[in-house]
């Protein structure tokens, strides 16, 4: 070993804070990296074709998209490698506006209202998919009473038995009123007599 090159011991702990410390300085050197792609091609969209090339041996032609929605604060750069442990629920914060990322990635807690009325403080990185369609509307939070109104309207569609393909018919009194454009085999007319 060169003197250069002197192996410290550390505890797991102090490993674990020098490997935060690091990749958090990895974090923001992405962010400004971002931020600099995004100047250098509004200044001369060539740039864009440049860049890729100066740097086509480190980075790979997907981060290039990335970076760019990271210099314009779409995404946000933990999420550039993941930031989350679930792939899901990852997905789901990139949908997200990056002011809401970044509550997110802080573990902010946000209301779930629960079906006997109480609300819970939950961290969207322990919440259900279920949970997380219940609490966020596209690009905002759902207030408690809106998750009210998103529950009812939830129950009752389960109520009505919600269909994806209605029939193609409907049954009256005894009477069969086909839509347009209605074919059927035969045991489909056979059932539609036995259901009479």
């Amino acid at each position: 070993m060169s003197e250069t090159a002197v192996m410290v011991k550390h505890t797991p702990k102090e490993w674990i804070e020098l490997f935060r410390e690091a990749f958090a300085a990895g974090v923001e050197g992405i962010k400004r990296a971002g931020e600099i792609y995004v100047q250098a091609v509004a200044d001369d969209k060539r740039n864009e074709d440049r860049f890729r090339e100066e740097f086509a041996d480190t980075i790979p032609p997907s981060i290039w998209a990335k970076l760019y929605a990271i210099g314009h604060k779409l995404l946000h750069p933990r999420l550039l490698v993941g930031g989350m442990k679930d792939a899901g629920r990852a997905a789901f914060v990139r949908r997200l506006p990056y002011g809401l990322q970044e509550r997110v990635l802080a573990h902010e807690r946000f209301p779930l209202l629960l079906a006997g009325g109480d609300t819970l403080q939950v961290d969207v990185t322990e919440a259900s998919p279920e949970q997380l369609e219940q609490m966020f509307d596209g690009g905002a939070v759902r207030s408690p009473g809106a998750q009210r109104v998103w529950m009812e309207a939830r129950k009752a569609k389960g109520e009505k038995g919600e269909t994806p393909q209605s029939m193609p018919y409907t049954i009256h009194k005894h009477i069969v009123t086909f839509r347009r454009g209605v074919s059927m085999s035969k045991a489909e007319v056979r059932a539609l007599l036995a259901s009479m």
